[in-house]
């Protein structure tokens, strides 16, 4: 049917097609679906008849009820279908019976509820019957229906006139055998003796008797058929009245298998379709005057002072367009009319802008009205809103199309405007809508139109993140961050948005901006539409909290920038039995989003670089660009992820996959200078971090050990002590707070109190590599317990040989105790794994100008303070200078 579709709810089943695939539990319910949905004012019967089946139906022979009973509720034990195409309209006979097996399934089964539309279609119910044992309860002779008028899509502001016809039959007990036979006949008053339909074939492994059966007369209805791939053909003969009689062997069928990922085209399943129209072109020229006639605006009309603003505003015809798609789109709401003609037939130009609403149908109306009297060329063109993919393939069918637009012509140029969206403005920037099919209605008839969708050449959606390090990569850096939204994106962000309390939003969006970056403590955000460019755009404020660190590789501090994946993994793969194995796999389009990261960097950015190289590269259907670079002192990484087309042939999905993956697994570091040295404002950060945690929770270890480790670097040891012993108090057997206690000790002249901290690291130390090397390293930088400290680290590198920090550690303590030539052994071996340690470089410098190698001590010097301009002042403070 047309005008189910707007951007907020989903079409409605195609106009003509009958549902097939039933559940037991839908089964009453859907099974009458499509004929209730082509409205005309043909016929009226809002009351379902009741009377013995058409002449045309041919009975099923008489049913086997011995089938196996399962564990399940209930089960379909008899399935009959027979349509006839006849000069009463078009005609579906249902016959079924159900089993009930269970009291869920008595539940389930227990209403019958029967919807159709009195405007174009009439219910015939010719049995309602309960077997039980021999016994055969005519339920229809006791009750009768009650019919409900229920719009239940009231909320998707659609109106459809169904009714529904219901009953609770009484007396249902576990076993009974429930039979429900019924007739849907349909003429519609505007394809009047035209028939057509699509008949999916039903699953049938569930059913113990099925049929499928349909009738004409090719003398007065000349009916095409088309199977779809896979489908049994036909037993074809004539009835003895002389009409073409068809008869499916469903039992035998395949169930269709869809493969996994394909474009929908290829989802459908199984089915046949009939239709008595000869081409596309019969269907347009039969839909056209309806809309001619909706779209001529009355003497006086009160729409036309609103066709002379336009004319005033500008005489370009793109603006003029824009303007009068804006006024269709804004200023009349939609509301869908399904009852009376209007399931096909649209409302007047003059009554929907009367009404101020209006479905696609009405609005379409409108808009081409407006369009003509401005002298723009316009026509209104049926579209399906889902199920356009692959409509070229099928035969031509009225209930294809659930949707109408308008193909407009300036300049040459074909646009396709849609008056039941929001937020169009500018023609050029409203897309080709993803329907695939068009069929423009012209008087003479028209063909089909593909609706081909190019790249997006504007991202749908940017952000950018913009953070000020420049104060220390462990300070909070201030931050701000920008979301914009186009097109499709841009009105669901909005409409969500405007539908939020002013309060709820703000929560919503900082909880949003929190999920995004982890890193970041939002402290402001905001939303807004941009009038000019029909964006939405979400923005936000706060510090980051940049996540560095160092490897056993390296000791330059590393950050792995937050936006630099392009790629991953991906599924595309199918079982071997499915059907249509070979069809390509549909991709995400159009999409375009852009991202681009900025961070201004510690002095200038002098020493940092980045990691990770550069991508321009098109896979699997989508092009991707990524560049980082250091320029001004500012690190930029820009990403760019944009479709080029919406399938990918099935042959290219293993090597796109391995791309995908490879491409994924490129990271993109920036990188601190080796050594880099926390900055003061990189410790009043931490230590106010570490504040605000112990204010609400004194006895955070975590927090008492990072405060005090900050009151180290600054050399206030009476504090790290305090927080130390705080620590201690919580967490008593933690080895590595009682070797930092002791270095804070021992700094302060506390050397007895240092050495029983030592003594009491070591006992909780185990078998942990990391409290061993802590516990070496600390002894060593204090120039304290030398040959305990050496036997520490030969503890942690039994346990981690490869350990770059623990061989600098007992190089550290060798070249102390004056054991050259070891000790430059240990930080040989030590710079091998992780040369960029200007520590390593340096011990090994003096290592080596005691042992005499007074040019070798020059060239690790000269290479460590290049590494680090700070060295020098670290190992001042262990009491050491350079040679």
């Amino acid at each position: 049917m047309l005008a189910t579709h707007r951007p907020s709810a989903q079409a409605d089943r195609p106009v003509g097609v009958t549902p097939r695939g039933l559940s037991m539990r839908s089964l009453f319910v859907g099974i009458v679906g499509a004929f209730s949905l082509l409205a005309s004012a043909a016929m009226a019967a809002p009351e379902p008849v009741l009377a013995p089946a058409a002449a045309w139906v041919k009975p099923l022979p008489p049913l086997r009820t011995d089938s196996p009973v399962t564990g399940a509720p209930y089960r379909q034990v008899r399935l009959d279908e027979q349509v006839h195409f006849g000069p009463e309209g078009d005609s579906v006979y249902i016959e079924s019976i159900v089993r009930i097996q269970t009291a869920q399934g008595l539940s389930a089964m227990g209403t019958i509820a029967l919807p159709w539309n009195p405007d174009s279609t009439t219910l015939t119910v010719h049995r309602l019957e309960i077997r039980r044992g021999a016994e055969t309860i005519d339920v229809l002779a006791d009750q009768a229906f009650t019919v409900l008028r229920r719009e239940n899509r009231l909320e998707y502001a659609m109106l459809d006139g169904v009714l529904t016809a219901t009953m609770q039959p009484e007396g249902l007990e576990v076993g009974d055998l429930v039979t429900l036979a019924f007739t849907l006949t349909r003429r519609d008053g505007v394809t009047g003796d035209f028939s057509e339909n699509y008949l999916p074939a039903p699953a049938a492994d569930q059913v113990d008797q099925i049929q499928m059966r349909v009738l004409w007369d090719p003398r007065s209805k000349p009916i095409r058929y088309r199977l779809d791939q896979g489908m049994n053909p036909p037993r074809v003969g004539k009835t003895p009245a002389g009409e073409t009689e068809l008869i499916f062997d469903l039992k035998s069928q395949k169930a269709y298998r869809p493969p996994a990922g394909a474009p929908p085209r290829y989802l459908r399943g199984r089915g046949v379709e009939f239709t008595q129209f000869r081409d596309w072109s019969e269907i347009s020229a039969l839909m056209a005057p309806l809309y001619d006639t909706a779209a001529t605006l009355k003497e006086g009309s009160r729409l036309k002072p609103e066709i002379d603003k336009i004319r005033a505003a500008s005489s370009d015809p793109k603006i003029q367009a824009g303007m009068a798609l804006a006024l269709v789109q804004e200023r009349t709401r939609y509301v869908f009319l399904g009852m009376d003609a209007g399931n096909l037939t649209p409302a007047k130009a003059d009554v929907s802008w009367s009404r101020r609403y209006g479905d696609c149908k009405g609005k379409t109306a409108l808009l081409l009205a407006i369009l003509r009297e401005l002298g723009i060329k316009a026509e209104p063109a049926v579209v399906h809103s889902s199920l356009g993919d692959g409509l070229d393939q099928r035969l031509p069918m009225v209930g294809l199309f659930d949707h109408v637009i308008v193909r407009a012509e300036i300049g040459g140029r074909v646009y396709w405007l849609d008056g039941t969206r929001n937020g169009d403005r500018k023609l050029d920037e409203v897309a080709i809508p993803q329907f695939s099919w068009a069929l423009p209605l012209r008087a003479r008839g028209g063909a089909l139109e593909a609706l081909r969708v190019e790249p997006s050449p504007l991202p749908t959606m940017a952000l950018t993140l913009d953070i000020d390090a420049s104060g220390g990569l462990y300070s909070k850096a201030p931050m701000k961050a920008e979301q914009r939204f186009r097109g499709d994106l841009a009105v669901t962000t909005r409409a969500a948005s405007e539908a939020s309390p002013p309060e709820e939003l703000e929560k919503a969006y900082k909880k949003y901006w929190g999920d995004l970056f982890d890193f970041a403590e939002v402290e402001t955000v905001a939303s807004g539409h941009d009038e000019a460019s029909g964006e939405y755009i979400l923005t936000m404020a706060g510090k980051a909290n940049l996540d560095w660190s160092e490897t056993n590789e390296s000791s330059a501090p590393r950050h792995l920038a937050f936006g630099y994946r392009l790629g991953g993994a991906s599924n595309w793969t199918r079982e071997d039995d499915v059907d249509n194995k070979d069809a390509p796999f549909a991709v995400s389009h159009p999409v375009h989003v852009w991202y681009r990261e900025t961070i201004r960097l510690p002095d200038g950015g002098k020493g940092f670089s980045s990691e990770g190289k550069d991508i321009d590269q098109a896979v699997a259907g989508y092009a991707f660009i990524r560049k980082a670079a250091i320029r001004d002192g500012v690190f930029t990484l820009e990403t760019r992820s944009r479709s080029l087309q919406a399938e990918m042939p099935s042959a290219q999905a293993e090597a796109a996959r391995k791309a995908l993956t490879d491409m994924g697994k490129i990271e993109v570091n920036l990188v601190a200078p080796p050594g880099y040295r926390w900055s003061a404002a990189d410790r009043a950060s931490r230590i106010a971090d570490m504040d605000k945690v112990l204010a609400k929770d004194p006895k955070a270890v975590g927090a008492l050990q990072g405060r005090a480790w900050m009151h180290r670097e600054n050399k206030d040891y009476a504090k790290a002590e305090t927080d130390y012993t705080a620590a201690l108090g919580v967490d008593d057997d933690n080895s590595t707070l009682y070797t930092l206690r002791a270095g804070a000790l021992y700094r302060q002249g506390k050397r007895e109190a240092a050495m029983s901290d030592f003594a009491a690291a070591r006992k909780h130390a185990g078998r942990d590599a990391g409290n061993l090397n802590a516990l070496c390293w600390e002894q060593a930088t204090n120039g304290v317990a030398l040959e305990a400290a050496l036997g520490d680290c030969d503890k942690a590198l039994q346990i981690e040989p490869r350990s770059a920090a623990t061989l600098d550690s007992r190089g550290f303590v060798l070249m102390r105790l004056g054991r050259w030539s070891d000790s430059i052994a240990d930080y040989d071996k030590a710079a091998g794994i992780r040369p960029d340690s200007a520590e390593s470089l340096f011990g090994r410098a003096l290592a080596k100008a005691g042992a005499g190698d007074r040019t070798g001590a020059a060239a690790d010097i000269a290479q460590a303070r290049t590494l680090d301009p700070g060295i020098d002042e670290e190992f001042a403070g262990y009491g050491l200078k350079a040679p």
